[in-house]
């Protein structure tokens, strides 16, 4: 025999004669006894010898066990089955719930560095449209007042900030890559290239060949650059009426930087005109369609450098650029927030996920232990027992007290309560 059930044969064989109960014995059925020895029931075959212990027990006590109360006898009936619930419940939350409190606190440290970025990102200085620092405040102050400005001089009838919407910078380099065959003709009549050598891989007319390329694609986009950029430098002496405004100095110095464009533009077209003319003279072409198509050619170049240059001077102001400067510094620095709080949402999302899952395996764990107990043949003892001593009294669902069991739902309360700082309800 066990040493539990040799402490119930001796405790039922205990009697104490100062100390009669106020009711009468209970005693238990002999029949039911035997039919529980072949299995039959009410009680368990092995908790028979259980059952009597806790009977004679209640006869010796004065009161009944209350609500969540238990007699020494019957904890010491439910004692083992308790232990291996217990260790059983801190075996299963090790397993299943300690790795979802790990990815939980890895979670939180993505979350707080996401929160450190964001704080960093809103106090972040902005660089002002001079190269200088600005705080956010200050930067979004002076995007408004420049703003305001330039809103109030459109509605007065200032042309000088007009901005093209369907303007493009990348369209306008576009365009003028169709001066590239001008200067790479241009380039192989200058170095007397021989096309027929060239698709005969001749050494010296691919030499020459790839000379011409190499220039043509230079001057293509000397070309465009010049007229693009003075254009854009051109605008900031704008007025209203989109004339140079500049001061006498300064106005004169712009004059010239015009006239020498003009004539870049005229040389530029002279020499897609003057080639396409000395071909066509070449092959016997008639020259009244050698004049119109080289001409007609020549003011197509002169065209497309003249409307890149008005796009950049007639596409807003120096005071536009600013505006433009600062928006894009605030605007990067809202999409930055935005795409940090996006991130933030998601993991707070997805640690809410995690953290439900965490109590749910907590809870089927804990309820997993308490059924091992609650369902146990010594519960059913217990049960039974009761029932003789005519008590109505449930037996209360057992407690366990494992230290891991203890940490364990400690840190998931304290990892709740973090959550619910990092996602405040709104009220």
């Amino acid at each position: 025999m066990t040493d539990i059930e040799n402490f119930e044969n001796q405790f039922a064989r205990w009697e104490d004669p100062a100390g009669k109960p106020s009711r009468g014995e209970v005693t238990i059925p002999k029949g039911e006894k035997i039919s529980s020895l072949f299995g039959l029931g009410p009680m368990p075959a092995s908790k028979i010898p259980a059952v009597q212990a806790l009977v004679t027990e209640s006869n010796r006590l004065d009161t009944r066990p209350g609500v969540g109360e238990l007699t020494l006898g019957e904890q010491a009936v439910r004692a083992k089955i308790v232990g291996r619930a217990e260790k059983g419940l801190a075996k299963d939350v090790e397993r299943k719930v300690v790795p979802l409190i790990a990815k939980l606190r890895s979670l939180y440290g993505q979350i707080n560095m996401l929160d450190k970025l964001i704080c960093a990102a809103d106090i972040m200085s902005l660089h002002g449209p001079n190269g200088e620092l600005l705080t956010p405040g200050e930067a979004q102050d002076a995007h408004d007042t420049m703003r305001d400005q330039v809103t109030r001089k459109i509605g007065e009838g200032s042309k000088e900030h007009l901005i093209d919407r369907d303007y493009s910078k990348a369209r306008n380099r576009r365009l003028m890559l169709l001066d590239f065959p001008v200067f790479l003709l241009a380039m192989m009549g200058l170095l007397n290239v021989n096309l027929r050598q060239v698709f005969n891989l001749d050494g010296p007319a691919l030499v020459g060949a790839g000379t011409a390329i190499v220039f043509a694609i230079f001057g293509t986009w000397l070309f465009a650059e010049i007229m693009g950029r003075s254009g854009a430098r051109h605008r900031r002496f704008k007025d209203a009426d989109t004339a140079l405004g500049a001061p006498d100095s300064t106005r004169k110095r712009m004059r010239a930087e015009q006239i020498a464009l003009a004539a870049i533009v005229i040389f530029a077209s002279s020499v897609m005109g003057i080639r396409i003319f000395t071909e066509g003279m070449e092959a016997d072409t008639p020259l009244a369609l050698v004049l119109t198509l080289s001409g007609l050619l020549a003011v197509l170049v002169g065209t497309a450098g003249y409307l890149n240059y008005m796009s950049e001077y007639e596409n807003g102001s120096d005071q536009t650029d600013r505006v433009k400067h600062l928006a894009s510094q605030l605007g990067n620095r809202e999409a930055t927030i935005q795409q940090l709080g996006k991130q933030r949402a998601l993991l707070v999302e997805e640690s809410g996920i995690v953290l439900a899952t965490l109590h749910r395996t907590l809870a089927a764990a804990a309820e997993a232990a308490v059924q091992k107990v609650t369902g146990s043949r010594a519960d059913k003892a217990i049960r039974a027992s009761r029932s003789y001593a005519g008590s109505r009294t449930a037996v209360p669902a057992p407690a366990f007290d494992s230290p891991t069991i203890f940490e364990i739902g400690r840190q998931a309360n304290e990892l709740t309560e973090h959550h619910a700082l990092l996602n405040p309800k709104e009220i």
